[in-house]
């Protein structure tokens, strides 16, 4: 059974550090190099999250791959940090400067994964 919520990506642009001009939009990125968990991420962002689309990655290179691609629609990027091609931390950075060279909307980005420390929790942090 769900809980009442926001939708999230009302959520993120209510709660977002951008400027009033920012937009978002309603779908959400997730990015994860292990499919099942990556489904159940997924079944469970649909079910609850109040977004019209969730976009799928198998790893950091193709989750940079699908952020630039659809920028503009998505509100939220979900991804591990431990995966193959290029980590999440990684990706995360590559979005960073992709975003600064062309002036887009900095898109808020979480950390999924179970391999976290404290020292960890704030580069992530950090990161955005």
């Amino acid at each position: 059974r769900s809980l009442p919520h926001q939708p999230v990506c009302e959520e993120v642009a209510a709660t977002s550090d951008a400027t009033s001009t920012a937009r978002f939009g309603s779908a959400v990125a997730v990015i994860d190099d292990t499919e099942i968990l990556r489904n159940i991420l997924v079944k469970n962002v649909k079910r609850n999250a109040g977004v019209s689309s969730v976009l799928e990655a198998d790893n950091g290179e193709n989750g940079f791959k699908t952020v630039v691609q659809n920028h503009d629609q998505l509100c939220l990027v979900l991804s591990d940090i431990l995966m193959p091609k290029m980590s999440g931390d990684e990706m995360v950075q590559k979005i960073r400067v992709w975003e600064k060279q062309n002036n887009k909307t900095h898109l808020p980005a979480y950390a999924i994964t179970g391999n976290a420390n404290v020292d960890d929790f704030k580069r992530y942090k950090d990161m955005g």
